[in-house]
């Protein structure tokens, strides 16, 4: 059992890692293209390199995010449709079976553990998203007046560059969103209300 709950956790952790390595050397970057061309100390081929370093370093962080979106995607999409069919199935039991005291508390804490476990990830690819879409608007408002044609020239090729969005999906199918996540949800109280309306708690005798 405890190496079970270790993998679980492994597999429900490892995305949040890889998304706040992410997010870091995004924040790291920002700031850097904030400061471009803010120290009157260097020159105009100063600036130019730095800016290249820039753009070298948004490149690598499109590759790696290209390489763990494939790995993130088959198990979200896997935790999405285990996650809502656990929720409909939680709520049946909370609302139809769970006769005692008990038995509802421990359905309620149950159902709170299933929305803690997708949540983080919802919340971390939506501002992981938020973060993306600050870079083009943090190049437009740079320093760049004055600079000579070759760095603005430059500074344009960055700019198309970084309007390439961050998207995680689930399966490539649905993105990892907060809006995903109150889908989700939804989901499983649209799963609940059919089940009801088939009358289970009569079929089965409980009153």
């Amino acid at each position: 059992m405890a190496c079970t709950c270790f993998m679980q956790m492994c597999n429900d952790a490892y995305p949040l890692v890889y998304i706040t390595i992410l997010r870091s050397h995004i924040k790291n970057l920002l700031n850097r293209v904030e400061n471009l061309c803010m120290d009157p100390n260097m020159s105009k081929a100063q600036n130019i390199e730095e800016l290249k370093n820039c753009i070298k370093d948004h490149q690598n962080l499109i590759e790696f995010f290209n390489r763990i979106s494939p790995l993130i995607s088959v198990t979200v999409f896997i935790q999405f449709i285990t996650s809502a069919s656990a929720m409909a199935m939680t709520l049946i039991n909370l609302m139809i079976f769970a006769i005692d005291f008990s038995a509802r508390i421990a359905s309620i804490f149950y159902f709170i553990a299933i929305l803690t476990e997708t949540f983080p990830l919802c919340y971390f690819a939506q501002m992981l998203m938020d973060d993306n879409n600050k870079l083009a608007d943090t190049i437009f408002h740079s320093n760049w007046m004055g600079q000579d044609v070759a760095y603005t020239k430059m500074l344009l090729f960055f700019l198309q560059r970084s309007q390439a969005m961050m998207e995680l999906t689930a399966g490539k199918l649905v993105p990892i969103t907060l809006n995903s996540f109150l889908g989700s949800a939804k989901f499983s109280f649209s799963l609940y209300t059919f089940v009801k309306q088939m009358d289970t708690k009569g079929k089965f005798g409980v009153h």
